[in-house]
């Protein structure tokens, strides 16, 4: 089983504060100098904390931790420190289901509706044919993330489409036959082999200390969320030190057969974007395949929002690079911090199309964030056209998408409804009324919404079909009025659904989702149904059997989305 090299050389980076160990080749390549680099970039891309460390020959050469884990604490980003690693989950979970495929105990090739029948696919008949390696080459075709029923947007094994569902697919389909949940698969399988001590895909009570808590494009600090569920493609926490042993352990495919392990390195799929394949870009078994004048690297990025992580490595050079960071910005310096270890052409970092830190548009989008919540809607009024004015074909899609979801995520609506009002006099546009529907849906303003979505209509007739489940969303809220309900009928809501949670509380219900922060009160609308205390967007379905036990949660979103979380208790 084994090393493919005798010789092991890599490099790792993720977010920290100030430690240098060791004194190999890379450490002597990094030092104070990249030390000095790194301090820079993250000044100039407002990132809070980052951590780097180099390997050579398979043991940690150079690590450096830098910033803090916390704005308001202040606390310093340690070499313990643990962040999410977001999608660089999925390589990890990979490389678990690899080893399981080495010892005969999976299939990379046989139908997983073989061994779970997963129901939010019962509905379509071309899900019985998705294997692990379409998962792991991403060629399911399911979404990134979908509701339920979970809709398949195109056929599997046609083209290349980043999922997230497709992973959680696998999870669940090995779960089943193993009869071991995620992490304990992941410990038995990656953690305890390669010597990961910090590392989990549910949350521990030593991440209460350890953790960093992400930032947001302009420094806010953003609750943290704790899972206490695995999934593969996203939950993973851990440290640059622990990622650094297994990036070390992917490069040399320590743990898999020389076949299988060249087999991971092997293109499954192009990468495509919209309706083209994208040149120099592939995909292996679990990792992304960038192909260049130097070589093969395999790459990954990770984005929660507010963490945000890239990782590279050069099989044939045995070198390699990762960084986490606890901060929206964490991307806009992913190229020039790669190229202080790796000089090539990026062709991964640059078809991600995260704006640089030095881009424009988004040092636009900090200025105009930073006006609203510093001096209010009329100074944010100013930047905003003041920018307009001098990139008038700029301000449009993704700018103004960004400023209003900050608006709305900092319950700033009515600077929202300022935004997409003057974005709507510059630039008329079906898609600016439904922005419009969603703040006012957003804010409890149900007759502005479905006024806004009747704009949008008569502006676009072809809008009619998509806005229907919203408008009839916004409808139900307004014919419905709170209830009161008996002892006995909230406490048959009572329990948990997955990783939702109802209990019973001060006479009332309240309800929460593992990792959130803090609770929130149901407000019952007739049996079953509920609003929730906290957001105008989301209502709730609880569904009875005919002894009247509950079943399940079916979640019921303002934008027409549904999902549903079965009981678990």
């Amino acid at each position: 089983m084994g090393m493919r090299r005798v010789r092991a050389r890599f490099v790792v980076i993720a977010a920290a504060a100030g430690i240098v160990l060791g004194s190999g080749a890379l450490a002597a390549q990094g030092g104070s100098d990249a030390a000095q680099q790194i301090r820079s970039l993250m000044s100039r891309g407002e990132i809070p904390g980052l951590s780097i460390a180099t390997i050579e020959a398979g043991a940690v050469a150079w690590h450096g931790a830098f910033g803090i884990k916390h704005a308001e604490s202040g606390e310093p980003v340690t070499e313990q420190t643990v962040f999410e690693a977001a999608s660089l989950s999925k390589p990890m979970f990979a490389y678990a289901v690899l080893r399981l495929v080495d010892r005969g105990e999976w299939s990379l090739d046989e139908p997983l509706w073989n061994t779970l029948e997963y129901d939010r696919l019962a509905h379509d008949e071309r899900a019985k044919v998705i294997t692990t390696r379409m998962v792991l080459s991403h060629m399911t075709g399911l979404p990134n993330w979908g509701g339920t029923p979970l809709e398949l947007v195109r056929d599997p094994d046609t083209r290349w489409g980043y999922s997230g569902e497709g992973f959680g697919f696998l999870q669940r389909a090995i779960e089943a036959k193993t009869g071991i949940a995620l992490n304990d698969l992941m410990r038995r399988e990656v953690f305890e082999p390669l010597g990961l001590t910090q590392s989990s895909y549910v949350w521990t009570e030593a991440y209460d200390d350890e953790s960093a808590t992400g930032h947001g494009l302009i420094g806010a600090v953003v609750p943290k969320r704790t899972p206490r569920e695995g999934h593969a493609a996203a939950t993973l926490h851990t440290t640059a030190l622990d990622y650094a042993r297994f990036l070390a352990a992917a490069l040399t495919g320590e743990g898999l057969t020389p076949t299988l392990y060249q087999e991971m390195l092997e293109p499954q799929s192009q990468k495509w974007n919209d309706d083209a394949p994208v040149a120099q870009l592939y995909w292996g078994l679990g990792w992304g395949l960038q192909q260049t004048a130097r070589g093969t690297a395999i790459w990954h990025w990770g984005d929660n929002g507010v963490f945000r992580a890239y990782v590279i490595g050069y099989p044939a050079e045995d070198a390699g690079l990762v960084y986490f960071t606890n901060s929206e910005n964490g991307l806009a310096i992913a190229e020039d911090l790669v190229a202080i270890f790796f000089r090539d052409t990026h062709y991964a970092i640059r078809d991600l199309d995260y704006a640089r830190w030095d881009d424009p548009v988004r040092l636009a989008q900090i200025a105009m964030q930073r006006a609203f919540r510093d001096e209010g809607i009329e100074a944010g009024l100013r930047s905003y056209h003041a920018f307009a004015a001098q990139h008038p074909d700029t301000v449009v899609g993704r700018l103004v998408g960004s400023l209003v979801g900050y608006l709305t995520g900092t319950r700033q609506f009515d600077a929202a409804v300022a935004v997409l009002t003057a974005q709507g006099e510059r630039d008329p546009h079906p898609l600016v009324w439904v922005s419009l529907g969603e703040v006012h849906a957003g804010m409890g303003d149900y007759e502005r919404a479905l006024e806004s979505y009747r704009q949008a209509i008569a502006m676009d007739s072809t809008q009619g079909e998509r806005l229907a489940p919203r408008m009839e969303w916004l409808r139900v809220g307004l014919r419905s009025a709170p209830v009161t309900l008996s002892l006995d009928e909230m406490r048959a809501c009572e329990g948990a659904y997955g990783a939702r949670h109802i209990a019973l509380r001060d006479g009332g219900l309240v309800y929460w989702r593992d990792g959130s922060t803090s609770e929130t009160r149901m407000i019952p609308l007739g049996r079953g149904l509920f609003a929730l205390e906290s957001t105008k967007t989301f209502r709730m379905r609880i569904e009875f059997d005919e002894a009247g036990r509950a079943t399940k949660i079916t979640g019921l979103y303002s934008d027409g989305r549904t999902d549903e979380s079965p009981r678990s208790n």
